[in-house]
């Protein structure tokens, strides 16, 4: 039985714009299956880091990563100062990596010269911009870094996390990188999932859950690369298309709700860059749970995100103001205008 249009949870298969050319790898990108995968090569790269910097306000699974690593971990809010984040690791003996996350898509909150900061403090800064597919290609590396982004996040694709560096790799680097191991189970998985998704039924539908399920249980704690059915679809995407499509269908969206009641999380959480959601501040008194269950009954996923991230709520406020109040509407590249106004229609009718 086909079902109604299905807005929002995971990409079907076909969801891309794809370019007319074959775009090229750049030397500086190394493609990891996932992005816990770059991480894990970070820390292999650089045995010496003691402890990792982070938001508070983020997927639990990062923290959690470093954990079963032996890394310890430090919180900071969202929107925390250069200075802020400095003095909250100043008693931490060794070096540490700093992630600077690209929340919900966008710029990172700190400037460039704020970011340098970390970096003169010995450091090693990477932008967390796992909310992108080509957030590697936007944002500017940091002096002492790199800038991640998950192509598996926001683009249908198996896996995909690309990992930009300051520079090209020697020739017995890329040797070490391309003999790391590929992860084929968990990708292989997703993309089988996005098929289902991609027939419009409401059974495969149900069968497509279940790969999800098992492509996100399978990724590994080890660095991995990304595999080569991913690799060449990734460089078949329309990048420029993409962004473009993420970018009109916010907008759209922000009209159609500005009058809603519902506000747009604070700008210290970043500007700009390429949206990855439409994340949303519930009213005082708005439940949540209820309201996400009236979304999904007119087949609208919107999602609370990482209501089960970690956080301590006097320390880091803003960053449990989101745990516990946001919801984030779909707006990806396989919609246009008129879809938009469906969703915003279909969540006024909601609220």
């Amino acid at each position: 039985m086909t079902v109604r249009v299905r807005y929002g949870g995971e990409l079907p298969e076909g969801a891309d714009p794809l370019a007319r050319e074959t775009r090229s790898w750049d030397s500086r990108d190394l493609g990891f299956s996932h992005g816990r995968a770059a991480f894990a090569w970070i820390l292999a790269q650089e045995p010496e880091i003691a402890w990792v910097a982070h938001c508070a306000y983020t997927c639990p699974t990062v923290p959690a990563f470093f954990d079963s690593l032996g890394v310890a971990s430090v919180a900071f809010d969202v929107g925390a100062s250069a200075a802020s984040i400095l003095n909250g690791i100043r008693d931490r003996s060794g070096r540490g990596l700093v992630l600077i996350p690209a929340l919900f898509g966008r710029m990172p909150w700190l400037s460039d010269a704020d970011i340098a900061l970390l970096s003169d403090a010995g450091h090693t800064v990477v932008i967390d911009a796992a909310q992108t597919g080509f957030g590697h290609e936007d944002i500017a590396v940091p002096t002492s870094g790199a800038v991640l982004s998950c192509p598996r996040k926001a683009c249908a694709l198996g896996g995909g996390a690309i990992l930009r560096l300051g520079g090209p790799m020697s020739g017995e680097e890329i040797e070490k990188f391309m003999a790391l191991p590929v992860e084929l189970d968990a990708s292989t998985a997703k993309r089988r999932a996005r098929h289902l998704f991609a027939l419009g039924k409401e059974a495969p539908e149900m069968e497509a859950l279940t790969f999800v399920r098992q492509s996100e249980a399978g990724w590994p704690a080890h660095a991995c690369r990304m595999d080569d059915t991913d690799c060449k679809a990734f460089l078949a995407l329309d990048a420029v298309e993409h962004r473009r499509r993420r970018i009109a269908n916010a907008a759209h969206l922000s009209d159609r709700l500005k009058d809603s009641g519902f506000v747009f999380p604070d700008r210290r959480a970043g500007q700009g860059g390429v949206p990855f959601n439409f994340p949303l501040l519930m009213p005082s008194g708005t439940n949540r749970a209820a309201l996400l269950g009236r979304l999904r009954d007119r087949r609208v996923f919107a999602t609370a995100l990482w209501s089960d991230a970690v956080i301590d709520r006097r320390r880091h406020p803003l960053a449990d103001a989101y745990k516990t109040d946001l919801v984030a509407l779909p707006l990806d590249q396989r919609f246009g205008p008129e879809d938009m106004d469906e969703i915003a229609d279909r969540f006024l009718a909601c609220i």
